[in-house]
């Protein structure tokens, strides 16, 4: 997981399971709101309210809500049958070709919300997903097992990902060397 921790950082705003909107917007006193590209205005610090609306309302994806690298595309993300995002959504692509998408409604910190200074504090409004390179074979996870707003994904239940196109598939029903029986995994990523 070394490899990824960063991308999720930045990439993957989420939050703890089960935490209010006030617990996850514990942030210190600071700025005005501003907008901080044109068009996109962002919740106040200890702004209970907005922060509020803003996990009941996310607002849709578009270019100028786009975290620094990210991307508009179109993926799936279906665990067990269960599809989970199915459409446009938003991607980053890293060196060697580890991957994170998002759905069209996910929120970020610095951009919808004041920069969370670190996991705790951020906020995840929709499904996304990590596949990324481990010891020459591909791996991933996403935040399917806890719920839309869970701060870390399920690697353990994915196992291996073998790439079929623009989609990575697991071998899901095989047990796996941990133990658990896998899970079926398909995550595929159309740039346009």
């Amino acid at each position: 997981m070394p490899l990824l921790l960063p991308l999720l950082l930045h990439a993957a705003p989420v939050a703890l399971a089960g935490a209010g909107a006030r617990d996850q917007a514990a942030f210190a006193p600071g700025p005005a709101p501003q907008a901080l590209r044109p068009g996109v205005r962002r919740c106040d610090y200890g702004d209970d309210a907005c922060i509020d609306r803003l996990i009941a309302h996310p607002p849709l994806l578009t270019p100028a809500r786009l975290p620094r690298g990210a991307r508009i595309g179109r993926c799936l993300l279906e665990i067990d049958g269960k599809r989970l995002i199915d459409g446009k959504c938003g991607y980053m692509i890293s060196k060697g070709g580890d991957f994170h998408i998002f759905g069209p409604h996910q929120v970020f910190d610095g951009i919808d919300y004041p920069e969370a200074g670190g996991m705790a504090n951020m906020i995840s409004t929709d499904w996304w997903a990590d596949v990324f390179r481990r010891d020459g074979r591909w791996a991933g996870y996403s935040n399917s097992e806890d719920g839309i707003r869970a701060v870390h994904g399920q690697e353990s239940r994915w196992g291996a990902l073998r790439r079929k196109g623009a989609c990575y598939l697991s071998d899901g029903g095989k047990r796996m060397p941990e133990g658990p029986i896998a899970q079926y995994v398909r995550v595929c990523l159309w740039k346009r």
